[in-house]
């Protein structure tokens, strides 16, 4: 008898020392991830600024009435805008910027005398990131404002911009918001597909049941905590404030009333909708009239629960919490990246797909670690062999489904995003994602001894009760090995979010989305923007001309487009512009056949007698 209580003793503070151990590693590989992208927290661009008018660097004979910018994507201007400054920092905009266009903004400005003029903006891209810039030009005196004496700086510092602890606030609600939504999906989904030996009534059902309300009713906290935080980040980010300042209606408010804002209305009235739902869940079935022991100290802790209830429509209800759980998990697909990645429906569908793979994976993954033990912990140990025997199997189903479209969806992704091999070293998000597949490829080994070993063992030893304790406790710890690597992932999956993809910046040796060039060529000065620089997608290529005296030259009268592939010599393709208005001009549905360095030809008759040519090379990924 002392020698078994001692056993049990010890099997206790070992399995202490091990869940001790693991959380060990757990704080410890979060630490070395937010050491690693903290220093890359701040969001670079995400809108890039196409052309300006008048152009950056420009000498112009008379002074423009109006600023112009035009950006590769919609913007808005809550907590930002326009402004222009003389030589002496002093004000010289009148009212407020506005959108010409969803990409295009505007300012008025007043008379301008001879000298030079420093443009500063601020703009809230597609993805909620804001960016913000300056550019140069002059009047008359032919030289440009310069940047000495940081008065770029001291221009652009009249926007706030959000300092490192709400940037980290911000990625740490982020993960939490990610954690917490995955497990909310994760253990409905298992409880649903995976768990229907407990779906059969009896004491282990009601364990199960108690066990999962508990879970998740604290789980949704954490969930509804992190969404909160995660609009109030928001709002400080936007507004360049602090966290107190994220919390006054005036800037919450704008932001509740942007895109973004919606889509985070529709995620907390999911949320509260799962709530209610978390709290009719219930064992179906029929009362149990042979009660074991166990059976009745389960009972009394779960506050002497009746010894008969009601048949509760489970799977609708455990099905319908997954659905609101998975609209939960998919809200970042449309504030993220994915929004903003063409083909956008595409982009989205697949950046969903991949959030309700790995949320079904590690939520599962989470409810074998945490709650199957504790509902299982009245049961005998042939009971729990054959219980885990029969379970393990679905999930491992269900993981097996969730590695195949996180495999399939992930690679599309990174295509999108990365663009190019040497990215992926080249650039910091590359080596983030690169991180993450190694964490993935980590998961799925220790996944795999699961579905292929202690699967086998579990069924073999469901009569030897010491030998099935010992694979259970092999089982927990290969489980717990697998929620560290997958909790480490989340974060920087979370990370991702703050970093600008390459195909936006150009970074690593990657194909930007956008080609921007300026030049002058006859007497103008010309803007030439061509957006997305990707093969198999419809692009665009917008032409404007200045003339001297800063007005658009409206004497040009045709614009034309040769497009030829360096490498092949593939071409040339002609294309010919549409005027949009005086000085400007637009190449619609342009197709790139193949990756590479493209020559672009541009032809332009200015009057009757005058025409130029200027060519450029642009990439293409």
């Amino acid at each position: 008898m002392w020698s078994e209580r001692r056993r049990t003793t010890l099997r206790r503070l070992a399995s202490r020392s091990v869940s001790r151990s693991h959380a060990r590693l757990v704080l410890a590989a979060l630490v070395a991830v937010l050491w690693l992208i903290l220093p890359a927290v701040p969001a670079e661009a995400h809108a890039a600024l196409l052309k300006t008018d008048p152009p950056a660097g420009s000498v112009l004979e008379t002074a423009p009435r109006q600023i112009r910018l035009e950006f590769s994507e919609p913007v808005q201007l809550r907590f930002g805008g326009v402004r222009v400054f003389d030589a002496k920092l002093g004000r010289v905009d009148r009212g407020e910027a506005r959108l010409a266009a969803p990409a295009v903004v505007v300012v008025d400005v007043g008379p301008l005398a001879r000298g030079p003029y420093i443009v500063t903006w601020r703009v809230i891209s597609a993805d909620t990131h804001p960016v913000r810039g300056t550019f140069r030009f002059s009047i008359g005196d032919g030289t440009v404002a310069s940047g000495a004496g940081g008065r770029d700086d001291r221009a652009l510092s009249s926007f706030g911009s959000a300092s490192r602890p709400v940037l980290v606030a911000a990625a740490v609600a982020r993960a939490l918001g990610y954690l917490s939504a995955l497990v909310l999906f994760g253990c409905l989904v298992f409880l649903t597909v995976a768990w229907r030996p407990a779906l059969r009534g009896g004491s282990i059902a009601r364990s199960m049941a108690a066990t999962v309300r508990t879970v998740l009713g604290r789980v949704w906290p954490v969930a509804a905590l992190s969404t909160i935080l995660i609009l109030v980040t928001e709002a400080a980010t936007e507004s360049g404030g602090s966290l107190q300042d994220g919390l006054a209606p005036r800037t919450v408010g704008p932001v509740l009333h942007s895109p973004f804002g919606t889509v985070w209305l529709i995620r907390t009235a999911l949320l509260a909708a799962l709530f209610l739902v978390v709290r009719k869940l219930g064992p179906a079935g029929t009362p149990v009239q042979a009660r074991s022991v166990g059976a009745m100290a389960a009972d009394q802790v779960l506050d002497e629960a009746p010894t008969t209830f009601r048949r509760e429509p489970w799977r609708r209800v455990g099905l319908v919490g997954a659905i609101l759980a998975g609209g939960v998990v998919v809200t970042p697909s449309f504030w993220g990246h994915a929004a903003t990645t063409s083909p956008r429906v595409a982009s989205m569908a697949a950046d969903a797909a991949h959030l309700l793979a790995v949320s079904a994976w590690i939520g599962g993954l989470a409810c074998l670690l945490l709650v199957v033990p504790a509902a299982l912990r009245y049961a005998d140990p042939p009971e729990k062999a054959s219980c885990l025997a029969a379970t393990v199997p679905r999930f491992s189903a269900i993981a097996l489904v969730a590695v195949a479209i996180l495999f399939a969806s992930g690679t599309y992704l990174a295509i999108l995003q990365v663009t190019a091999w040497p990215a992926l070293f080249g650039s910091t998000y590359g080596r983030v994602v690169l991180a993450k597949i190694g964490g993935l490829g980590l998961a799925l080994v220790l996944g795999a001894f699961n579905l292929f070993r202690t699967r086998a063992r579990l069924r073999q030893a469901a009569d030897r009760p010491e030998e099935s304790e010992l694979w259970a406790r092999r089982l927990r710890r290969s489980v717990g090995g697998e929620v560290m690597v997958t909790t480490v992932v989340v974060f920087l999956a979370a990370a991702l979010v703050s970093l600008a993809p390459p195909r936006t910046t150009g970074s690593g040796g990657a194909v930007a989305e956008v080609f921007s060039s300026e030049a002058t060529v006859g007497p103008d000065r010309v803007s030439l923007g061509a957006f997305p620089m990707r093969v198999g997608q419809l692009a665009q290529i917008h032409f404007s001309a200045t003339s001297p005296n800063g007005l658009p030259d409206d004497a040009i009268q045709e614009v034309k487009v040769a497009l030829t592939l360096v490498r092949n010599d593939l071409g040339p393709f002609q294309y010919e512009g549409v005027r949009l208005a005086p000085g400007h001009f637009a190449v619609s549905k342009v197709q790139f056949a193949a990756p590479g360095s493209w020559r672009l030809e541009l032809t332009v008759r200015r009057g009757d007698f005058e025409e130029y040519v200027q060519s450029y090379v642009a990439p293409v990924g």
